[in-house]
This record gives C-alpha cells, structure tokens and sequence, in this order.
C-alpha cells in the first residue's frame, strides 16, 4: 500500500462464488412484490478459498472474489486532520487495480443535557427525568389496558360479523359482493364517519390478500 502509514492491510482473502437458481417452493416463499420477478429467483453464495497476510501471494481462480481488510491507525487528536493511500491489487495474469483511500478526521465538541447537568450539579434535571421515566411507566400500563379492553370488543365485532358456526369461506365472497349492510353495520355499533370506509374495504380484493 502506497501513502501515508496510518493504513495497513490486515487480511487478504478470497472467496468462491456460486450462484444457484430458486426451487418452485422457494420462490412461492418469496415477498408477493418480488415473487414474479426472475432477478429474485436465484441466491448467491460465497465460499472462502484461502486468505493472506497481504504478504504471502495467495491463489485467486477466475471469477472469484478478493477482500481486502484495510486498517486505520488512530491517533490523538489535534484538530481537523486528512490522510491518504492508495491500495494497489496486481498479480500475474492481472491487470492492475488501484483503489484511492482517504479519511477525514475530526472531533466532535458537545455534550448532552445529562452531561451538562452534571458539570453544573444541577440535580432538578435529574428529578424531572425520573419523573418522566415514571410518568412513561404509567402511560404505558394505561395503554396496555386499553388495549386489553379493544381486544375484547374487537372479539365482540368479530362474533358479529362472523357467527361460530359460520364458514369463512362464504362468509368473505358475500361481503365482497355485497359490502357492510346497514344491519350489521348498525350491531356493531359502528360510528357513522366510518361505515362507508369498512364499506368499501369489504368489497375490495385488498382484506383477501391479507387472508
């Protein structure tokens, strides 16, 4: 590696890449966004081969891959600083590659607001951030009943509009066909700003593709 010695390289390593194409199952497994896409029909795995000190020449067959473990040294710093090398691959057979390395190093100056209460002692912020992880603590557990209560309405609509006994399966073609009636609108109590949105949700083909 050509430039400055704050880089070095630590490991050379290559690695064999195979590419095999998806099974039927495999790719009915896939997101439905990219089940019909064919770039999504294969995976890629890489096989390590061998690995160097960067001083050992190391074998590389055609087409695999080579990486390249670059190390920075760090330092103590002193301002705003730049370094830069160039790390150059070459081998017989080979055309030369040469790649640029540049950092750019600086220190970030700030603290938080738990830093600066300490430096100031300022206990009052500490009380009024555990006050806050109390307050938070309370939320939650009002939240978490809240929930317990829509969950049992929600089983409640759910009963409603498909009985026990019922079969599901003809159950969804007659919402679709039909949409929310204003009888089973008005059992589940639902709120009149809402009827026409559940109303066209259940003649959609969108809640089918959830199911």
């Amino acid at each position: 590696m050509a430039g400055e010695g704050k880089f070095r390289i630590d490991r050379v390593a290559c690695q064999i890449v195979t590419e095999q194409r998806l099974t039927p199952e495999e790719i009915a497994e896939l997101p439905p966004h990219v089940r019909n896409d064919p770039r999504y029909h294969h995976s890629i795995e890489r096989t390590p081969a061998g690995s160097s000190n960067a001083i050992t020449p190391l074998a590389v067959d055609f087409a695999n891959e080579v990486l390249v473990d670059v190390l920075y040294a760090a330092e103590d710093l002193v301002g705003q600083t730049a370094h830069s090398a160039k790390l150059v691959i070459s081998g017989t057979g080979w055309s030369e590659v040469s790649v640029p390395m540049s950092t750019l190093v600086g220190k970030v100056e700030g603290e938080g607001r738990r830093l600066g209460a300490v430096a100031a002692n300022d206990s009052q912020w500490v009380q009024v951030h555990a006050a806050s992880l109390v307050a938070a603590t309370v939320l939650q557990r009002n939240l978490a009943d809240q929930v317990r209560d829509i969950e049992a309405w929600a089983k409640q609509d759910i009963q409603i509009l498909i009985p026990p006994d019922a079969d599901v399966r003809q159950v969804r073609p007659n919402m679709q066909a039909n949409g929310l009636s204003a009888n089973l609108a008005d059992r589940m109590d639902l709120p009149t700003n809402q009827r026409d949105g559940i109303n066209a949700l259940s003649r959609s083909s969108f809640t089918e593709q959830l199911e």
